[in-house]
């Protein structure tokens, strides 16, 4: 598929925009943190999808790094949204704090493409956390072992978006390690997990999120009544290492993103950063939680083409 990798523009008055701040507060806000995606049961054994079959691979399976969304049977303009500023590519520990404040800027910039889809009036699903190198993301993952809310570096996450729809991707391994995003494309262990934090869905429908090439169930949910969902599956063992297709199907739309597996070991989980003193979560909007709570809780129709933006200042 054809991928759109747009460049930050060069800091210049005329092309720049002025950055805004994320704010921060030492107050303790009285809304509650995102608690995580809820974990799905694995299904039964032998138990297969019913809302996609094998004969609808052709059009559900997407290469590595690509996403589409299909609603009603017609393909929609999709595109996959990233955080690829050079400055992400710095490992965490060693980045200035020019490189710290780019990476947060490009962080802003994904929560708010992912939160104006969210129900006016609706408590975020996902808060943005500046930490001393970065910002990681509360809201995305929990630990496999204990439920507790993993933080996840912005670098680390892939936003799908079509119309009005939203869907952001994570995955962890069995440790509960955050998957890195390589090249715009998820890495994710057999045996970890994989979760998807959505808006725009129809509302009060059943659902079901499935993995191709061979399609395997791998979990089943019911949307809100605001047509939101989060939630969080897990991998089978035994997956064959390679490139593969996790479909979130509901209500006549399916949204696709090609992804990779690799065999446990294989992969290079990212060090999660570690918030700065008196730094607190905020969703675009005023944060709205303790930073103690969330560490301790820690394009038309018809084109099947995927455009891939990547943010930055």
């Amino acid at each position: 598929s054809d991928q759109q990798v747009v460049p930050p523009p060069p800091p210049s008055p005329a092309t720049t925009s002025p950055a805004t701040t994320i704010p921060t507060s030492t107050v303790a806000p009285s809304a509650p943190v995102p608690l995580g995606p809820r974990r799905l049961p694995p299904p039964a054994p032998g138990t297969g999808p019913s809302s996609v079959s094998p004969s609808d691979g052709g059009q559900l399976q997407r290469p590595p790094g690509s996403g589409l969304v299909i609603v009603n049977g017609t393909p929609a303009a999709t595109d996959v949204v990233i955080v690829t500023v050079p400055d992400a590519a710095v490992p965490a520990d060693r980045r200035s704090p020019t490189e710290v404040q780019s990476v947060q800027r490009a962080a802003e910039q994904l929560v708010d493409e992912f939160l104006v889809a969210a129900p006016p009036g609706a408590e975020p699903l996902v808060s943005l956390l500046e930490t001393d190198t970065g910002a990681v993301l509360i809201g995305v993952l929990v630990d496999p072992r204990t439920g507790a809310t993993i933080p996840v570096p912005v670098e680390n996450v892939v936003l799908v978006t079509a119309g009005n729809l939203r869907v952001l991707l994570a995955g962890a391994d069995d440790m509960g390690r955050p998957a890195p995003v390589s090249n715009g494309v998820l890495e994710v262990t057999d045996g970890g997990v994989v979760s998807a934090v959505a808006y725009g869905l129809p509302p009060r429908a059943s659902g079901e999120v499935v993995m191709f090439s061979t399609p395997r169930l791998l979990g089943t949910f019911t949307t809100d009544d605001d047509g939101s969902f989060a939630g969080q599956m897990t991998l089978p063992d035994g997956l064959d290492p390679g490139a593969h297709t996790l479909v979130l199907a509901a209500g006549g739309l399916t949204s696709s993103l090609g992804l990779l597996v690799k065999a446990q070991g294989d992969v290079a989980s990212p060090t999660v950063p570690t918030p700065g003193p008196g730094q607190l979560p905020t969703t675009g909007e005023a944060p709205h939680t303790s930073l103690l709570l969330a560490l301790v809780l820690i394009s038309l129709g018809m084109v099947l083409a995927t455009r891939r933006r990547s943010l930055g200042t």
